[in-house]
């Protein structure tokens, strides 16, 4: 289990949090973006209202070729609602589909963050919810540079250059008792487990896929503090492709 016995609050120091945090291992890279858009929406909080449990989470990044914390990252966390809708994206693969047109406008669920001197980013959100195919998780990349969205090639695509791609997973003790919960437990779509999404496979063949955390309160309705460390070699460069802004959806 990563559950932490540590009292915490959306205040608690990062400092304390990562305080056991020896992670100098390189961070799988994810080949695919999964409903990402190059907005670049520099906010902390990110949930806008949206309902769900409240989470508070904090990733720091690691150097691996140092071992010490990387300050002044641009570090973009997104992820998909309590129902498995991604905000500015309509497709089949998306949570809703093609029935809400409107959702291309929104952008809950997405942020961008610089890292402090300790190398940490800080989000307010809410647990992410499922979709098809996949666990409950976030999407974090981080840049050199704030993205941009370039112009399109000959093909359409527009390409972003992040120095990491990956994603934050949780214990699926954790996700069970959250879906257990409304508005989770209305997502009509089937649960994938941990162990059947290959990307949990991936990540854990060399590191932790999975953030600590500890509860705000006495019940999940009062909130999750969650942090995870994420290796990352400075010095790599992953083109990675994505089409229509990322408004028609990569799926993942």
């Amino acid at each position: 289990s990563h559950a932490s016995k540590q009292k915490v609050s959306p205040k608690t120091d990062a400092r304390t949090l990562f305080a056991q945090s020896s992670n100098c291992v390189l961070t799988p890279e994810i080949d695919v973006l999964g409903h990402y858009i190059a907005d670049g929406l520099m906010r902390s909080v990110i949930h806008e209202n949206q309902p769900g449990i409240p989470l508070h989470m904090d990733v720091q990044v690691i150097n691996t070729r140092t071992c010490k914390p990387m300050p002044g990252v641009y570090l973009d966390i997104y992820q998909c609602n309590s129902t498995g809708v991604y905000s500015g994206v309509v497709a089949e693969g998306n949570g809703n589909g093609l029935t809400d047109p409107f959702n291309i406008r929104s952008n809950h669920g997405r942020g961008v963050q610089r890292t402090d001197a300790n190398g940490v980013a800080q989000f307010e959100s809410i647990f992410p919810g499922h979709y098809y195919g996949v666990a409950n998780h976030l999407h974090v990349l981080t840049y050199k540079g704030l993205p941009k969205g370039p112009a399109p090639d000959a093909q359409g695509r527009q390409f972003v250059e992040a120095t990491h791609n990956g994603r934050i997973f949780f214990d699926q003790s954790l996700i069970s008792r959250v879906e257990a919960l409304s508005p989770y437990n209305r997502n009509r779509q089937p649960l994938a487990l941990n162990h059947d999404d290959q990307a949990v496979t991936l990540e854990a063949s060399k590191t932790d896929p999975f953030a600590r955390y500890a509860m705000v309160g006495d019940k999940l309705e009062d909130g999750i503090v969650a942090w995870t460390s994420v290796g990352v070699d400075p010095n790599a460069l992953h083109p990675l492709a994505y089409l229509n802004e990322g408004h028609d959806g990569n799926g993942g």
